[in-house]
C-alpha cells in the first residue's frame, strides 16, 4: 500500500479527501493529514509517505514550496497538487519540480483516481530504475518529463540523452489522438488494446521508430527518427498511410499531429509543441486526420464574427421559446458557416462555451441547475477542453439543445398553469391584505419564480395585478349611490379611507370623491 499525506488548512477539504475516496481501490491509505505546509515539512521524516496531496495555496508554506522542496531533497515522495480555478497558472510552475498533476478542487472526487495511478507509476518506475538500472525505463520516464513539460531546458535534455547514451537526430514528434470505442472495450481490455497500439507502432514504423509512450489515457507520443531529409517525403506518406489504417482497420478512431523536423535532442520540447499546436488546431473528423505543424494551423485571429453571433443569439433564443426544431437548424447552419469559413477548435469552443454559459442563465431564472436539466456537470471549460472530435462537439450540443427545449416547453406550460393560479388567487382575495409568501405557498412555488413568471408572462407586476384589480372594484362600487367612500376602503382592504384616497387619486388623477360625483 502506498502511504498517502493529506495537506489542507481547510478542515472540510481534509475530512472529504480522507473519507469520501476510496483509497483502497488505488492500493493507497491515508497515514496523516496536515493542517498547513509548515506541519508537513516538520512531519515528512516522521510520516514517510510515498504521496502527498497537498493544497497550492496554504499558510507558512503553500504547495509549490513543498514541491520544490521535496524535489531539492531528491525525496522518493509523488505530489499532487490541489489548486482552484484562478490557480491553474500558478499551479504550472510546480512542474518544474516534478509534480505529478495538478487537481481541480470542484472535481476533485473525479479526478483524483486518475492523478493516483499516474502517482503509483511514477514511484513503481523510479523504484523499479533505482533497482535494475533499467535504461529503457529511465528514458521513457525522462520523455514524460519533457512531454508534460516538467523539464523544459535544452541543456538539461541534452545531458539526459547523454548520460543515457542515446542519440537523437532528424526527428520529428507525433501526437496521436484515439478514441477508442465502447464496443471495442467490450470485446476487449484496455491492456490487450495498448499492446496492439504498441505492436501497429513497430510495424508501421519499423526502423524510424524511437520511441512511442503514451501521455494520457488515449493520447501516444510518438518519436520517429532517423528523418534525413531525402526521405522525410516518404515518411510524411507512412504516417498518413499509419492513421488511415488505424480508423479503418483497427477500428481506433484516431488523428495525429506531426511537428516540424528537428536534428537537435534539446528541441524535444519544442517539437512536441508543435505536435500539440498541429493536432489542437482544427477539430478531429472523418474528412481529415493528419495536421502538420505550419501546414494546417491556420488559427486566424481576427475572424468576421457578425453572422457567427447571430446564429449563436437565434440558437439560444430558440432554446429559450423551446423551438428544437428551429435551434437543430440553427446549429446545422452554424456547423456548415464554422466550416466555410475554416474555424479553428480554438474558435468552434469559444462559440461552445458562449451557449452553455448562456444555457445555465437560462436554467438559473427556473431556479434549476444545468446539470439539473441536461445532466452534464457544469464544469463548461473541462468538458470543453476535453473534446478532441469534431462528433463529441456536435453530440453534446444535440444534446443540450434538445434537454433544454425539452425543458422550456414543459417550464412554460407549468408557468402559464402557475399564473392562472396566481390570477385565481389574487380574485379571490385581493380585498386583503395580500402576503406574497402566502400566496405561493397555496399554490405549491417559490416567490422569487412566481414573480419572475408572472411578470414575463403577462407584462406587470402581482402588485400592479392585484392594484388594477382593486381600482376596478373601486370604480364599481363608487359608481353606486348607496355606498360611502370610508365603506369602499374596507371593502377593498385599504387601512383607512385617506390611504385610499391617495391610492386612487395616484391611479385615476381623481379623488374618490370627485369619481363618484362624476357618476352621477
Amino acid at each position: 500500500m502506498f502511504k498517502v499525506m493529506l495537506a489542507d488548512d481547510e478542515p472540510i477539504m481534509r475530512k472529504a479527501l480522507n473519507s469520501l475516496v476510496n483509497w483502497e481501490q488505488y492500493d493507497c491509505e491515508v497515514v496523516y493529514c496536515a493542517r498547513n505546509g509548515l506541519e508537513v515539512s516538520e512531519k515528512l521524516d516522521e510520516v514517510k509517505p510515498d504521496i502527498l496531496i497537498s493544497d497550492i495555496r496554504m499558510p507558512g508554506k503553500d504547495g509549490i514550496e513543498l514541491a520544490r522542496e521535496i524535489y531539492e531533497e531528491k525525496r522518493d515522495i509523488a505530489v499532487i497538487i490541489l489548486t482552484a480555478y484562478s490557480d491553474f497558472e500558478y499551479a504550472k510552475k510546480a512542474l518544474q519540480y516534478g509534480v505529478v498533476d495538478y487537481v481541480t478542487k470542484t472535481d476533485v472526487l473525479d479526478q483524483l483516481g486518475h492523478s493516483l495511478e499516474m502517482a503509483a507509476e511514477k514511484l513503481k518506475g523510479s523504484r523499479n530504475s533505482e533497482g535494475a538500472d533499467n535504461k529503457q525505463l529511465r528514458l521513457e520516464n525522462m520523455l514524460k518529463s519533457v512531454f508534460n513539460h516538467s523539464v523544459y531546458d535544452k541543456s538539461i535534455i541534452e545531458d539526459s540523452f547523454s548520460a543515457l547514451s542515446v542519440e537523437l537526430r532528424n526527428y520529428a514528434v507525433l501526437i496521436i489522438q484515439i478514441q477508442i470505442s465502447d464496443e471495442l472495450t467490450k470485446k476487449r481490455s484496455e491492456t490487450k488494446i495498448r499492446e496492439s497500439i504498441d505492436n501497429f507502432f513497430n510495424m508501421a514504423f519499423e526502423n524510424y521508430l524511437f520511441q512511442a509512450i503514451p501521455v494520457e489515457r488515449d493520447r501516444f507520443a510518438v518519436i520517429l527518427a532517423g528523418c534525413e531529409p531525402l526521405r522525410q517525403g516518404s515518411l510524411i506518406i507512412r504516417i498518413k498511410d499509419a492513421t488511415e489504417t488505424m480508423n479503418r482497420f483497427m477500428h481506433l478512431k484516431a488523428g495525429t499531429g506531426v511537428s516540424s523536423f528537428h536534428v537537435n535532442c534539446g528541441e524535444l520540447g519544442e517539437a512536441y509543441k508543435e505536435a500539440e499546436l498541429a493536432l489542437e488546431s482544427e477539430f478531429l473528423s472523418d474528412r481529415k486526420n493528419v495536421y502538420f505543424y505550419g501546414d494546417g494551423i491556420k488559427e486566424k485571429e481576427h475572424y468576421d464574427t457578425a453572422e457567427n453571433d447571430r446564429l449563436v443569439s437565434e440558437i439560444t433564443e430558440n432554446i429559450r421559446l423551446g423551438n428544437d426544431k428551429a435551434a437543430d437548424e440553427c446549429f446545422d447552419e452554424l456547423l456548415s458557416y464554422q466550416r466555410e469559413q475554416g474555424y479553428g477548435a480554438h474558435t468552434i469552443k469559444n462559440t461552445e462555451l458562449s451557449i452553455l454559459m448562456q444555457c445555465s442563465r437560462i436554467t438559473d431564472v427556473y431556479d434549476k441547475s444545468f446539470s439539473e436539466v441536461t445532466g452534464i456537470r457544469e464544469n463548461f471549460t473541462e468538458i470543453i477542453r476535453e473534446q478532441r472530435f469534431i462528433e463529441e462537439y456536435e453530440a453534446l450540443m444535440r444534446k443540450v439543445i434538445g434537454d433544454m427545449c425539452g425543458f422550456m416547453a414543459e417550464s412554460r406550460d407549468r408557468s402559464r398553469s402557475i399564473i392562472k393560479e396566481c390570477e385565481e388567487y389574487i380574485d379571490k382575495h385581493y380585498m386583503e391584505n395580500l402576503v406574497l409568501d402566502e400566496m405561493a405557498d397555496s399554490i405549491g412555488t417559490s416567490t422569487g419564480y412566481l414573480s419572475r413568471r408572472f411578470k414575463e408572462l403577462t407584462g406587470q407586476t402581482i402588485i400592479e395585478y392585484t392594484n388594477k384589480k382593486r381600482l376596478e372594484k373601486a370604480k364599481e362600487y363608487l359608481s353606486k349611490d348607496d355606498v360611502m367612500i370610508y365603506e369602499v376602503a374596507e371593502k377593498l382592504g385599504f387601512g383607512n379611507a385617506t390611504y385610499f384616497s391617495h391610492f386612487f387619486r395616484k391611479a385615476t388623477g381623481m379623488t374618490p370623491k370627485e369619481y363618484k360625483d362624476s357618476c352621477q
